[in-house]
């Protein structure tokens, strides 16, 4: 599915589309608006350009997941409180204490809480 779009005042065209009868209209845009950011995608898109698209735009903005490490797909960290350094973590629901590296299975998750030095 693709949109025929026309790029409005003020819009950076990230990509355009480079056939078909929609050749040269935009498919990517970017607008600043106040202190961030706007994007339209004019097209569905495929699981691996999103992927692709939205880490380039969080490296760009200076994104970065509350653990600042890389993910692999399908994991997601999301930080509740305010920070402050810790080198281990503790397992919210078992009291299991984790340094390093944690390898969770398929479906599985864990509740970390940062642990006092």
């Amino acid at each position: 599915m693709c949109e025929i779009n026309h790029a409005k005042e003020g819009a950076e065209v990230i990509s355009s589309y480079e056939r078909d009868f929609y050749e040269g209209c935009p498919v990517v845009t970017r607008n600043a608006f106040g202190k961030g950011e706007a994007y339209y995608l004019a097209a569905e898109s495929d699981l691996a350009f999103l992927r692709a698209f939205y880490g380039d735009v969080f490296r760009r903005v200076g994104l970065k997941n509350a653990l600042d490490t890389e993910l692999p797909y399908g994991v997601t960290v999301t930080e509740r409180t305010g920070t402050y350094p810790a080198p281990a973590y503790g397992d919210a629901e078992s009291g299991a204490v984790y340094e390093g590296k944690l390898e969770l299975g398929a479906f599985q998750c864990a509740v970390l809480e940062r642990q006092a030095n």
